[in-house]
C-alpha cells in the first residue's frame, strides 16, 4: 500500500469524498474547477489543493498521469 492509500484512509468519509472526487475529475481531464499549479523544478508534475490537503501528480513514461502522493500542505514538500 502506497502513502497516498494509507493517507485516503486515515481521513473522515467526508475528506475521503473529497479526495477521490478531485482525483478523477484530475484523471478525467476536467481540470477548470480544480486548484492546479505546476511544481517548480518538476517536469510533468502538478500540485492539487484541497484546503490544506495537497494531491500531487505526474505524468509517467507512457503518457499516463498518476497520483504520487497526498498530505497536509506541511508535510508533503518536506519528503520531496
Amino acid at each position: 500500500m502506497n502513502h497516498f492509500e494509507k493517507f485516503l484512509r486515515r481521513q473522515q468519509p467526508k475528506i475521503q469524498r473529497r479526495i477521490i472526487g478531485a482525483v478523477d475529475q484530475f484523471l478525467n481531464g476536467r481540470w477548470d474547477d480544480l486548484d492546479l499549479k505546476p511544481l517548480s523544478g518538476k517536469r510533468n508534475t502538478y500540485r492539487c489543493r484541497i484546503g490544506d490537503i495537497r494531491i500531487v501528480f505526474t505524468k509517467n513514461e507512457m503518457g499516463s498521469w498518476i497520483v504520487v502522493d497526498a498530505d497536509y500542505r506541511d508535510k508533503i514538500y518536506k519528503r520531496g
